[in-house]
């Protein structure tokens, strides 16, 4: 599950970390325009822009985001829910 696991660090263990990539797509799939295109550090700018498309090509809204545990939503989320309960 690349929600807990660093792209660069599956890319690392092949012999194309440049092709290497992760999308992150959210719950319910169906309804949820949202996709979070995650680069490893070696991902190159070729497939980036492929699965950008790509997500646009399946009606998502794509966003890049830092190769850094856990979806960007949850991460900006959750501080929010804190300050709300304090």
């Amino acid at each position: 599950n690349t929600s807990s696991i660093s792209i660069t660090q599956i890319a690392s263990v092949t012999s194309r970390p440049e092709m290497v990539i992760g999308m992150h797509f959210m719950n319910p799939v169906p309804i949820m325009k949202l996709v979070e295109i995650i680069r490893g550090y070696n991902t190159s700018d070729e497939v980036t822009n492929i699965i950008m498309e790509l997500s646009k090509t399946l009606g998502k809204v794509p966003t890049e985001v830092n190769d850094y545990p856990g979806f960007v939503a949850n991460r900006i989320l959750m501080p929010m829910i804190n300050e709300s309960i304090e």
